[in-house]
């Protein structure tokens, strides 16, 4: 990214995978449409967000080709994923 460009900011979908005890696997981060996809592994204040709920929407920002995740936002019914 250079000094000219803006981060794109957004809203994503953190899926988080089912593992077995004791072992960590990435979650997957997507904006509306699929688009930009990662897997990405979350940190504690985001495992802390989404607490026991398999997946959750986020406030965030792509730089250098990577999400980085802000706040929490509450489910709406009517989000197009």
């Amino acid at each position: 990214m250079t000094l000219s460009e803006k981060p794109k900011t957004g809203i994503v979908k953190v899926t988080r995978a089912l593992s077995p005890a004791g072992k960590k696997l990435p979650a997957l981060i997507y904006a509306a449409g699929g688009r930009y996809k990662e897997h990405q592994q979350l940190s504690p204040e985001i495992e802390k967000a989404l607490g026991f709920d398999l997946h959750g929407y986020f406030e965030a920002e792509r730089i250098d080709n990577r999400w980085w995740i802000g706040k929490r936002l509450p489910d709406a019914p009517n989000r197009r994923w």
